[in-house]
């Protein structure tokens, strides 16, 4: 929050929203923080072909981006991490 000159409140409302609208997948605890992964969908660094295969396996375990808010998953709910 202070990097992005912002209350930390209101990061953890724009992260649990990119959660909810499933840009973004929550991951594992690591030392007091959680992790979380950017959807392959909405941006990706690497080569062309493990970006296939990462929207593919991200596709197969259900994940999608959704348009225009609609059919919002329900507050709380995960969606899988584990795109290997």
């Amino acid at each position: 929050a202070r990097e992005l000159g912002m209350k930390p409140s209101n990061v953890s409302r724009a992260i649990t929203r990119l959660c909810q609208i499933g840009i973004v997948a929550k991951g594992p605890k690591v030392g007091t923080s959680y992790t979380y992964r950017l959807h392959p969908e909405a941006g990706w660094k690497g080569k062309p072909k493990a970006h296939h295969q990462a929207r593919e396996a991200a596709r197969a375990m259900g994940w999608r981006i959704l348009s225009g808010g609609e059919d919002l998953p329900e507050k709380g709910s995960q969606l899988p991490l584990d795109l290997a």
